[in-house]
């Protein structure tokens, strides 16, 4: 069912992976409801990291709140709320909170589908 979601009524936990510094999440849509995508809300703390790291599926970060900075392959980039950093499957990529604010960012992860797993999204079926 859908409702209209405020971050500050939402359970967030503790992102406890490797570089990982001061960085929660709270978890809109699971990959078991949203199939290939999982979308939630990162807050990194002032001062902290989500360190460099690769995965093995894409991203998608929307910069909500806050000033920061985003490493992208190796070009790092201050960001700022309205931008949109993109990574590749198996990319190097971190984010870095300013020192006076949180940085609180919309994320995706976008998993691989293999083409036989897709549904038919016209009805002639996925090639148009």
């Amino acid at each position: 069912m859908g409702r209209v979601y405020r971050a500050e009524g939402g359970q967030w936990t503790t992102v406890t992976r490797r570089g990982a510094d001061g960085v929660t999440s709270h978890v809109l849509l699971s990959q078991e409801r949203g199939g290939s995508t999982r979308l939630s809300f990162t807050r990194i703390e002032p001062g902290g990291a989500f360190g460099p790291h690769v995965d093995d599926y894409e991203h998608v970060f929307c910069v909500q709140e806050g000033h920061g900075e985003a490493m992208v392959g190796k070009e790092r980039s201050a960001i700022a709320p309205g931008d949109v950093i993109l990574t590749g499957v198996n990319e190097p990529h971190g984010l870095w909170a300013g020192p006076d604010e949180p940085l609180v960012l919309v994320t995706a992860n976008v998993y691989a589908v293999p083409p036989s797993d897709r549904r038919a999204t016209t009805k002639g079926g996925d090639d148009g």
